[in-house]
């Protein structure tokens, strides 16, 4: 190995959360010497010209249809302008598994039209430049995102000597600040600290009664485990650092000798006769005034000493592999972009929809069979989540006999006979948001309008409201104990519902109902998109576009049919899984899916379904 250091660097507090990007340079080793002389980094492409002219990466690709290099490489180009961001740790790769160098990006995206290439570019704080070897990764794009590939980034930090430790004393300081204040942001705290996830809340929507600062591994979460956490009582003026456990679910690890330390809740009764707001299940190490001055190093040390003692826990990874509770699934690829791809619609219709969602944070998707309106509903919420970690989702269906006591609460039969009063799954997924306020949750009710509404939702009509969800609102249910037990809908819960407007069957939703909720209308889409889809499935061109006639065919008898209307055409998501062989598999979807729901349509006109079917067939 051959190294020329020019400086060295570490993350302090201030620094924004910490993504690392792995940049193509294969062989230029010319341009590799320009970038680090100037102290930026570039991608090719120019006559673009600037990327801020466009709204997204599909505008940027579907730009350029006759230029494949530029659509393959569509989602670095937008990540490189909008993804990174200062502070980001860029690798810059030689030929296979050779790594030059890394530094700290310093800068926005900029296109300066003065250079002669490579006029996209960002600053760069170059922190080491030499030659090492990696286990070789296969790069399809110029630039990607490898932040959730933990073994390749810790291969690149243990290799490079990449320090990602905070500066705690700062971190503490700049906390208790803010802490003093109504600003609820998080982004100016480092992500990081020891091979640990930092994370810092004040609350979303409603500042918290205690902030935190709690530090997890890749086993554990704030929802569901073990983690060493600093806690901020506030109206005791009391810093609280302890053996974190999850609330309200039970985690599957534990801390060793827990009846030698005691709780929050019985150090809080017995120093000073107070109940903690939240978290007393918790353990204490230490407990600091924050009245006085206080000895951050002190408190630093006391830190480091829990992560020891934290990380020399038995390994939980097999219990977590093993449980089915949470599973989350780790993306390699831009989540944004391979959401939008999935779904058959614009990317300024898709915008739209998220941004009525966060506005009004109820939503209908309505459309006939066929468009896709559970699978749009499941990438809205992992776009709105921001990730696809499925603890922040939950999905049911409603059907004639669902009730309250499913939904919210009420009394259950229990094994030893009698009744208990059990939670529903709505009540207990709000319970969840409401101890992760810094993360956004999305329930999800499939075919919403089978069931009664009215009946399910009961005095939650009101808490519902986009304006209604916070604690001040808060009411007593019918099967609360007493008045002083109240329940609300908190600030970061979305719900999504979906509605088939082809079923004659299902009443019109409650106008009362109907008021709280936004309403998108989904219809069957046969774009390019659609045809691409089948492309990539390797469908002649000509079956392809046969396919998207008879199908344009048969929707125009239905939309024009007095009886029928644009509500019952046949949607796309029939045949975006079509794969050779083609025959039987387009003949299974005509004999077994289509025709069902035509001879629905028309049982009683046997001159259009005989022509629709004919259609199909030809």
């Amino acid at each position: 190995m051959k190294e020329v250091s020019k400086f060295n660097g570490e993350r302090q507090a201030g620094s924004d959360a910490i993504q690392y990007w792995l940049y193509k340079l294969d062989d230029n080793t010319e341009k590799w010497k320009e970038f680090y002389q100037e102290g930026i980094i570039g991608l090719p492409f120019d006559d673009l010209g600037d990327l801020k002219k466009f709204k997204s990466s599909l505008d940027l690709r579907d730009k350029y249809p006759d230029r494949p290099r530029y659509e393959k490489e569509a989602g670095a180009y937008w990540d490189f302008y909008r993804r990174v961001r200062e502070g980001d740790v860029v690798v810059v790769r030689g030929k296979r598994s050779v790594i030059l160098g890394y530094g700290f990006v310093t800068s926005e995206y900029q296109y300066e039209d003065r250079r002669e290439d490579y006029k996209h570019i960002r600053k760069v704080n170059w922190i080491r430049k030499g030659e090492w070897e990696v286990k070789e990764r296969r790069m399809h794009w110029s630039l990607i995102n490898i932040t959730t590939n933990k073994p390749f980034v810790n291969e690149i930090r243990d290799t490079l000597g990449i320090n990602s430790n905070a500066n705690i004393p700062v971190v503490l300081k700049q906390f208790l600040e803010q802490a003093a204040t109504n600003d609820l942001t998080r982004a100016d705290y480092p992500k990081e600290h020891k091979g640990l996830r930092l994370q810092v809340s004040f609350g979303k929507g409603n500042q918290a009664k205690v902030p935190w600062i709690a530090f997890t591994d890749e086993n554990n979460t704030i929802q569901n485990g073990i983690f060493p956490i600093f806690l901020y009582y506030r109206h005791v003026k009391k810093m609280v650092l302890a053996y974190g456990i999850s609330v309200p679910n039970a985690s599957l690890q534990a801390w060793p000798n827990t009846q030698v330390r005691p709780t929050i809740a019985s150090w809080f009764k017995e120093h000073l006769n107070e109940t903690p707001d939240r978290y007393g299940n918790s353990l204490v190490k230490a407990v600091y005034d924050t009245d006085k001055p206080l000895d951050f190093p002190r408190m630093n040390v006391d830190l480091d000493s829990l992560i020891r003692e934290y990380k020399d826990l038995p390994d939980a990874a097999i219990l977590h592999e093993a449980s089915s509770l949470y599973e989350i699934e780790h993306e390699d690829l831009n989540l944004r972009d391979e959401l939008y791809n999935e779904i058959f619609l614009a990317a300024k219709q898709i915008e739209d929809i998220v941004h009525l969602l966060k506005r009004k944070k109820n939503l209908i998707l309505q459309g006939p069979p066929g468009v896709g309106k559970t699978f749009v509903a499941k990438r809205l919420a992992h776009l709105l989540t921001s990730n696809k970690d499925k603890r922040f989702v939950e999905t049911i269906q409603f059907h004639q006999s669902y009730s309250y006591e499913d939904f919210v609460q009420g009394y259950r039969p229990i094994g030893a006979g009698g009744f208990a009063l059990k939670n529903g799954v709505f009540y207990n997924f709000c319970l969840r948001a409401q101890e992760d306020l810094e993360n956004d949750y999305v329930f999800i009710i499939d075919e919403i309008n089978r069931g009664n509404l009215g009946k399910i939702f009961g005095e939650l009509m009101m808490l519902l409201e986009h304006d209604k969800r916070s604690e001040e609102f808060a009411i007593p249910l019918i099967y609360a104990a007493n008045s002083a037990e109240r329940f609300y809908i908190p600030a970061n819960v979305y719900m999504i519902g979906t509605m088939n407007t082809a079923d004659r069957s299902l009443a019109m939703v409650d106008f009362a109902l109907r008021r709280r909720f936004a309403f998108v209308t989904l219809a069957p889409n046969y774009s390019e998109r659609f045809i691409r889809a089948l492309r990539d499935n390797a469908l002649p061109e000509d079956f392809i576009s046969n396919l998207v006639r008879k199908l344009a065919e048969v929707n125009q008898m239905i939309v024009t049919d007095p009886n029928l209307g644009s509500g019952f055409q046949i949607g796309h998501a029939y045949f975006t899984a079509l794969e050779q062989p083609l025959v039987p598999a387009y003949r299974s979807i005509i004999d077994n899916e289509i025709k069902p729901l035509l001879q629905e349509y028309w049982f009683d006109n046997t001159a259009k379904l005989t022509r629709a079917i004919e259609i199909l067939e030809s």
